[in-house]
This record gives structure tokens, C-alpha cells and sequence, in this order.
């Protein structure tokens, strides 16, 4: 939900192990993840990898999803979602 499932599973599929895939449907929260934490850290994730496709993709994602949220009038989270954003481009990467 917040892309720590999926830097384990990127740090993991680089050390050689093998990965599945288990489908399921359920949501941790009602309302979905809190789109500054999901937005500031899959920037972070990015950022780490290293990919310049993958860092201008994410961020692009972000953005553009900040201003559907405007346009379906849930200013708060659109805001979340740019504050996500610039907080994953300014923390410190270890």
C-alpha cells in the first residue's frame, strides 16, 4: 500500500530469489492508502532504483492524479498527493 511490499520485492527479485503473485481484493482502509504517504513513497522507491524512466514516470503518475482528485473536488487529497511528491523528491535517499 505504501510501496514497502514492493521495495522488499525489488531488493529481493535483484538477490536471485523468486517471486510470486497472490491476487486478492481486500483494502486495508475504507478510504484506500493516505495519498501523501503512497505518493511520497513511491517517488522515494523510484529515487532508489536508480531508472530515470521510472523516476519521471512515477512522478508524472503523481501529478496527473493529483489533478483528477482537483478535478473530482477532493482538494485535500489532491493536495496530499503534490505534498507526497515533493517530499519523496527531497528526503534523503539510504
Amino acid at each position: 500500500m505504501y510501496f514497502e511490499d514492493v521495495d522488499y520485492c525489488y531488493r529481493a527479485k535483484s538477490k536471485g530469489f523468486a517471486l510470486k503473485h497472490v491476487d486478492t481484493k481486500v483494502s486495508q482502509t475504507p478510504k484506500g492508502p493516505n495519498p501523501l504517504l503512497r505518493s511520497r513513497n513511491s517517488v522515494i522507491f523510484a529515487r532508489r532504483t536508480g531508472s530515470i524512466l521510472l523516476k519521471s514516470s512515477v512522478t508524472k503518475r503523481n501529478i496527473l492524479g493529483a489533478f483528477v482528485l482537483f478535478a473530482r473536488l477532493r482538494i485535500k487529497d489532491a493536495v496530499n498527493r503534490f505534498k507526497g511528491v515533493v517530499q519523496g523528491w527531497a528526503a534523503q535517499i539510504d
